[in-house]
């Protein structure tokens, strides 16, 4: 039928082409195979998306849904706030006027206190200017050789005697029972020293300056009874000494004083003292009605 070398061509192209072919069919179905894989994982990563997708509308419903709570909270805040704000403003306003009025109680006792110091001062002062006066009071009458018995009535200072006594009666005149005071011995002011004291008591400008010079006027003329040791209740001299002491008792002392304390402190918290109230507190110590 055919010849041997067209035959044998014919059965040796056959198998080739068959080979040919089914590879080309092998390589597409694989290329096949291969594109329904990435068909199939493309679709998988399209469900994970919708999922996701899903999931943030869910969350964005739920935060939607809180948005809306807050915005009703904020709202009724809003209504709220006007009256608090007031009600603020208010108690605020108080409490300044309750402060300003504590600040100026505290200014005023503050103030009370200074100026209670600056007086406790000042009357430091005068105490010490009236024991020192008394104390020369003291040397001077012993000077003049009059040595008053004296007691104490509280916080009064009362002259309960006075007598004259001869120089060498000190001794005696100090074992006497009725003395409750010590003064210097009058040999102790003599000359110059009695001079100088008595100067001093005149360039202080005190208020018994004229009583002593009518104490030395009225013991010039009474030296005949120095060497008496009997209580002299007539004489000029120890009537003046009488009389001096006597206004320390009454309060003619402190009226002069009180006048002096005046004009230093006059308009101070403490400048409504009268005459009765400055002489109690200065001799008493306390004022009429404290206990």
């Amino acid at each position: 039928m055919f010849s041997s070398r067209s035959g044998k061509k014919l059965v040796d192209d056959e198998p080739l082409k068959l080979k040919i072919a089914i590879k080309k069919a092998e390589n597409e179905l694989a290329a096949l195979v291969e594109e329904e894989n990435k068909i199939k994982a493309g679709e998988k990563a399209v469900q994970r998306l919708y999922e996701k997708v899903s999931v943030s509308e869910e969350e964005v419903a739920v935060r939607k849904a809180k948005i809306g709570d807050l915005e009703r909270k904020i709202a009724e805040l809003t209504r709220e706030l006007p009256p608090l704000k007031a009600e603020a403003a208010v108690i605020e306003q108080k409490n300044r006027q309750q402060l300003d009025a504590v600040a100026k109680k505290v200014e005023k006792k503050e103030r009370e206190v200074r100026n209670l110091e600056r007086e406790l001062d000042y009357l430091h002062k005068y105490t010490e200017e009236q024991n020192e006066l008394l104390q020369k009071l003291g040397e001077l009458l012993v000077s003049k050789n009059i040595h008053p018995a004296l007691a104490t009535d509280g916080e009064v200072l009362r002259v309960t005697r006075t007598y004259k006594k001869s120089v060498g009666a000190d001794k005696k005149a100090n074992d006497r029972e009725d003395i409750t005071g010590s003064f210097p011995s009058s040999r102790r002011l003599q000359g110059h020293a009695e001079r100088d004291d008595l100067r001093k008591l005149q360039r202080q400008g005190s208020s018994i300056k004229d009583s002593f010079k009518k104490f030395e006027r009225g013991a010039s003329g009474d030296q005949e009874d120095k060497h008496s040791d009997q209580p002299v209740v007539s004489s000029s001299a120890s009537s003046s000494a009488k009389n001096l002491l006597a206004r320390f008792e009454s309060g003619d002392i402190a009226k002069v004083s009180e006048q002096e304390h005046l004009s230093k402190f006059a308009g101070k918290e403490f400048d409504g003292l009268t005459n009765e109230d400055f002489h109690h507190r200065h001799v008493f110590g306390k004022m009429p009605k404290e206990k």
